[in-house]
């Protein structure tokens, strides 16, 4: 067994794109299912939101994330993209990748989540389809920039002058990083009214005066 495939490698490999993959959809995930799904129809509620991010982020470290990764390898491979072939290329790939496996896989993550109203799922998988779209470049190459980070493997897409940073710095970024995502998630959720609060009719002082003179 050669180094590269070593179960410590492997494991490392894995972790290190299940953190790349969940911090760029976790607050993109958010916002997709509480205020651009809002603006289609009714909107996904936040407990249905936060238990469907919770599901994904937990995907991602128990396999899926590891599993991501390496089709992601493969598949470039394939099309023969490698490090040095142009950004614009690997944009591309990482669009149509991440938008394909959301309509895949974004239903069953909504049922599991508790949702059973099927144009809420049918329009949140879409406009997960299209934001997974847009930021499945950044995914891409958020993969690349956090195996350079954690020193799985170097990366020629990431700066020159963050590449040979001091291994403490590097740590540093990857951290300011998650935690940005975590903070940005959080932000989506209190600065965005809850749907099935806001679905609720509310009651006037008056109303209520009316009732108790009755």
């Amino acid at each position: 067994m050669t180094s590269s495939s070593s179960p410590t490698r492997l494991l490392r490999r894995h972790l290190t794109d299940s953190v790349a993959y969940a911090v760029v959809s976790t607050p993109l995930g958010a916002l997709s299912e509480t205020v651009l799904s809002d603006l289609v129809l009714k909107g996904v509620s936040d407990e249905v939101s936060v238990r469907s991010r919770l599901i994904v982020a937990g995907l991602y470290f128990v396999g899926f994330g590891g599993a991501l990764g390496y089709i992601r390898d493969v598949s470039k491979r394939t099309f023969h993209i490698t490090e040095t072939t142009k950004e614009r290329y690997h944009q591309l790939y990482g669009m149509a990748y991440l938008a394909g496996l959301a309509l895949i896989f974004n239903p069953p993550i909504y049922l599991s989540a508790g949702s059973r109203d099927f144009k809420e799922i049918a329009t949140a998988t879409g406009l997960a389809m299209g934001v997974s779209f847009i930021h499945g470049g950044w995914s891409d190459y958020a993969v690349s920039l956090f195996r350079d980070l954690t020193g799985y493997e170097p990366s020629v897409r990431v700066p020159e002058r963050l590449s040979r940073a001091r291994g403490g710095v590097k740590v540093a970024v990857a951290g300011a990083l998650v935690a940005a995502s975590i903070g940005l998630t959080g932000l989506v959720y209190k600065l965005t009214p809850d749907t099935e609060q806001s679905s609720v009719p509310s009651i006037s002082s008056s109303e209520i005066e009316t009732v108790e003179h009755h």
